[in-house]
């Protein structure tokens, strides 16, 4: 799975000013629908899904989201990226009860269930590296992002 195919530039929103983790994601979940990425139920069960399993990751560089939805919401896969303005509290996926400073948000939208894992696997991987969180940080334009994401991922897909 080529991971990096997932990424367009019109799906990446850079400096999103957004009040709360739940604008954040609908601006992103109502990007990637009116693209014919994914369903209109797809916002709904992205809004369900974070209650139940926050997509919060604290990472000692750059707090990161990865909000999705199950494969049944999504027409054709894609990750739609937010660089936030400011900071924005999304609960933490690993205390549910605590919150993360969330810069980057990566929101999955992928058709095939194996591939999803895949990818969260590839975007952990990512995240455990500070330098990159901290390129897609200060990175001045989507296309700029597209091709850190593109590097990142295709030296993954071959070192492995």
């Amino acid at each position: 799975m080529g991971g990096f195919s997932f990424f367009y530039e019109e799906l990446i929103m850079m400096d999103l000013d957004a009040d709360s983790d739940r604008k954040v994601l609908e601006m992103l979940a109502n990007r990637l629908a009116t693209r014919g990425f994914v369903r209109e139920s797809y916002l709904g069960a992205v809004l369900e899904r974070e209650q139940s399993f926050p997509t919060g990751l604290s990472t000692p560089d750059v707090g990161v989201a990865i909000p999705h939805a199950d494969f049944v919401h999504v027409v054709r896969p894609a990750v739609a990226v937010a660089r936030l303005r400011r900071p924005v509290a999304f609960r933490r996926m690993d205390d549910p009860n605590s919150t993360v400073p969330v810069e980057l948000v990566f929101m999955m939208a992928v058709s095939d269930p194996d591939g999803q894992i895949t990818l969260l696997q590839r975007f952990m991987h990512l995240f455990s590296r500070g330098e990159v969180l901290l390129a897609l940080k200060g990175a001045a334009t989507s296309a700029e992002v597209k091709a850190i994401f593109h590097r990142e991922l295709e030296s993954q897909a071959i070192t492995g």
